[in-house]
């Protein structure tokens, strides 16, 4: 009866008379251009009015918190594996192949440019940043260039190294012990979740991000946590830290930046000058190499990253808005259990090739979405709009069933 008589209140305010006066201006020249000064008005002040009269927990009074996670949701099966989310995971990997040719291309057209350095002078002929009067600019230059390639394909080959070693050892040479503590779930997930898309678009010049002032925050919130986890540790020493690598990092990332793009450019005039190439082969050449640098630009800051710490900061992060040591503890705990969860109690009946295959789509295909929907129960059946709040049909049916 109070959630039929509260529904009532609601509707009796949806016809209050300042809300049917701005309902009629709504007609008025004043009222066109309030539409697209702020559109769907009038729904939104339906719920406004109602959140004033009769309460504001009917933002909210539809949703609560698992406290499992959603670990032990239903459905489970169904949700993480789709073929929306096979062909994610597909474009997943053709973005990592396709960066891998575009690291390894460059540094083997870097390599190449050493056959005709001669006489201390390089064959590039954009040069930013150096004086180009020096006579062993150009020289520099090119090493500099040598220098950022070559630290992309160690750092390339050390991440597919760490992925090989890590799904290798989960799949071949694991103990029963090992399965049972964090280690192997953390590095799993890591692999699946955050090496894996890094890998589709990293570059040298992702250390750029160090400057980007919307991702220093969270970095830096995340970073102070290391004062409760060691006592050695001061606020002093670990802002002091912060500042200095972020500096360095944010200063290679530039010159990173710097020398990619005029790579890029010396690449584009020398297919712009080959000869022996149809003009469309010519398009595609210069096409690859754009989009090449685009993709790696794109690396610079994964926004995926940013809403995914967002979100955890939200859940775990509680209402002081600031993640402390042991909450950080719990979420990488939380995504060790939910890889766990993945790879070890979906698909157990399936078929052993369409299990492995349903699982690492599963896990390569998590994303903060997931965490949401695992997270949040919500009930229907509480949850309110102008729809309902405006409904003579259902208010009335409802107040007679009341009355």
């Amino acid at each position: 009866q109070a959630a039929g008589g509260s529904i009532c209140e609601m509707h009796a305010a949806a016809k209050d008379p300042l809300l049917e006066a701005s309902l009629r201006n709504r007609y008025s020249c004043r009222g066109l251009i309030d539409e697209v000064v702020c559109p769907e008005e009038e729904d939104r002040d339906v719920i406004f009015q109602a959140s004033q009269n009769h309460g504001s927990e009917i933002f909210f009074r539809h949703l609560r918190i698992r406290a499992n996670g959603g670990l032990e949701k239903d459905g489970l099966d169904e949700q993480f594996f789709s073929l929306s989310r096979l062909f994610t995971a597909a474009m997943s990997m053709g973005f990592v192949v396709f960066n891998i040719y575009t690291i390894l291309s460059n540094w083997l057209l870097i390599l190449k440019q050493a056959e005709a350095n001669s006489g201390g002078r390089a064959s590039t002929k954009f040069l930013l940043l150096l004086d180009r009067n020096s006579p062993n600019s150009l020289w520099y230059f090119w090493l500099l260039q040598l220098a950022v390639s070559s630290f992309e394909v160690l750092a390339l080959a050390s991440m597919l190294a760490y992925s090989a070693c890590v799904v290798l050892k989960y799949n071949f040479s694991v103990s029963g012990e090992e399965l049972m503590h964090y280690r192997i779930w953390h590095q799993l997930y890591h692999v699946c979740c955050e090496v894996l898309p890094t890998l589709g678009n990293f570059s040298a010049m992702k250390t750029l991000q160090c400057f980007n002032p919307q991702v220093l925050t969270s970095r830096l919130n995340l970073a102070l946590t290391q004062v409760e986890e060691s006592k050695r540790k001061t606020y002093v020493r670990v802002l002091l830290k912060f500042a200095i690598l972020n500096l360095l990092l944010g200063i290679l990332g530039f010159l990173a930046f710097v020398l990619k793009f005029a790579q890029l450019v010396e690449s584009l005039q020398e297919k712009i000058k080959l000869e022996g190439i149809s003009y469309g082969f010519s398009v595609i050449f210069q096409v690859a190499l754009l989009f090449g640098f685009i993709n790696q630009a794109f690396g610079i800051t994964q926004i995926a990253h940013v809403e995914t710490a967002r979100l955890f900061l939200f859940i775990f992060g509680g209402e002081d808005s600031k993640m402390q040591a042991g909450e950080l503890d719990r979420q990488e705990a939380f995504l060790a259990c939910v890889a766990r969860t993945i790879c070890e109690d979906l698909y157990a009946k399936t078929p052993p090739r369409e299990r492995h295959l349903r699982r690492a789509v599963a896990l390569m295909t998590f994303t903060h979405l997931d965490v949401q929907s695992l997270v949040l129960d919500e009930d229907e059946s509480q949850e309110v709009d102008a729809n309902t709040l405006r409904s003579e049909d259902s208010v009335r049916s409802r107040c007679a069933t009341m009355h």
